[in-house]
């Protein structure tokens, strides 16, 4: 049986998302969050290529560390960002 008012081929699935088009800002916005995350990440890199080079201290190890976890709370928020999500603003 199918829904009143649904087309017998099932084409209601083909139909837009309702959902508004996102705006140009809001992509910027995201485009350049990952932008800087992508510059971080580099400089991390620079920064253990360097302490392999020497003598590793820990306080290097423990910054790398942090890092990589505020790089990865920074995806995450600007992912949340790009999806809509009102909380990340």
């Amino acid at each position: 049986m199918t829904k009143q008012g649904a087309h017998p081929s099932g084409m209601e699935t083909f139909q837009p998302d309702p959902r508004p088009a996102i705006s140009t800002q809001l992509q910027a916005s995201f485009w350049l969050w990952l932008l800087a995350v992508t510059a971080g990440l580099f400089e991390t890199v620079l920064v253990v290529v360097d302490a392999t080079d020497g003598e590793v201290g820990s306080a290097a190890q423990v910054a790398v560390g942090v890092a990589l976890l505020v790089f990865t709370a920074a995806v995450y928020l600007a992912i949340q960002l790009r999806l809509g999500m009102t909380t990340c603003r």
